[in-house]
């Protein structure tokens, strides 16, 4: 367990930077960016004056640091050696999720009432936006086909959107489950992982088709999903306060293999598959203060 102090209010997402061996951890309810350094097990520094930062994502080539801020729009910009803010870049109300396409050099951040804008990580320049009918959630990449799906839990489907053309193909309902929040891609097997609030399930679909191959029951308030190619589980962090581990294994056969207990409200999290851990955020409660847990992986 990593403590961070004077951390108040709730965590939103992370990311890994491989050079430092920091996390970056969007604290949402502090307004700030806080700067974990794993090797050490010690907060490195409380970077302050965002609104309501949600999405963060760590670029190597250009060694920036991606900051999305839901409350003012912007997307924050810094140098990853000496923390300063390089860019601010307003990309509309409610920025939030981000991915990194390394092979096109793009940045995606989802944002507003339906729509995640691609920019080019050298220029900042906003260069395509794929629209929605609602707000998007976690969003996966399939670099190969170049197709991008999208969570939009408030229009209760996937979007499937080409990332050449910045347009929607299709629209996958997802029957009655509602909440579709954290997603994850296994793209060799061609399966969609897909975690729902209503009811509470791990929804597996087959990324070609949209069909559903299997559903299994988890805990409630599911709000991050990773895919670890290395052993072939699916993991899944939940803010009832459980981290759900799901084997592959087969593209047609899931199991759940292991659950254990985290904290109340400890909902996002990030696979580090460099160094085999799972890092848990655990926002603070009047008996303890906010921390990361560190979960190892066999």
């Amino acid at each position: 367990m990593i403590p961070i102090p004077n951390l108040n209010g709730r965590i939103d997402h992370m990311a890994f930077d491989s050079q430092r061996q920091q996390l970056y951890v969007a604290a949402l309810g502090n307004n700030s960016l806080d700067v974990v350094d794993l090797a050490s097990g010690q907060l490195k520094r409380a970077l302050v004056g965002f609104n309501e930062p949600q999405g963060v994502a760590y670029v190597s080539g250009s060694d920036r640091v991606y900051v999305s801020n839901g409350g003012s729009g912007v997307v924050n910009i810094l140098d990853a050696n000496s923390l300063s803010t390089v860019a601010s870049i307003s990309i509309g109300p409610d920025a939030d999720n981000i991915r990194y396409d390394p092979n096109l050099n793009l940045v995606y951040i989802g944002y507003g009432q339906g729509a995640v804008a691609a920019m080019n990580s050298t220029s900042q320049d906003v260069v395509g936006t794929i629209g929605l009918a609602g707000h998007p959630e976690a969003f996966a990449i399939d670099q190969p086909s170049r197709t991008m799906f999208v969570n939009v839990p408030g229009s209760g489907y996937i979007a499937v959107a080409n990332t050449s053309t910045y347009s929607v193909l299709e629209r996958w309902p997802l029957g009655n489950a509602t909440g579709n929040f954290p997603m994850a891609l296994d793209t060799a097997n061609s399966r969609l992982f897909v975690g729902t609030r209503s009811p509470a399930e791990l929804v597996v679909i087959d990324s070609g088709t949209g069909k559903t191959v299997t559903t299994l029951s988890i805990p409630q308030d599911p709000d991050d999903i990773y895919f670890d190619v290395g052993n072939g589980c699916i993991y899944i962090s939940s803010g009832s306060g459980f981290l759900t581990a799901v084997k592959e294994n087969d593209p047609s056969h899931f199991s759940i293999v292991q659950e254990v207990a985290t904290a109340n409200g400890a909902r996002t999290s990030l696979l580090i598959p460099e160094l085999g851990l799972y890092c848990v955020a655990a926002p603070g409660s009047q008996s303890s203060q906010a921390k990361i847990l560190e979960f190892k992986i066999d």
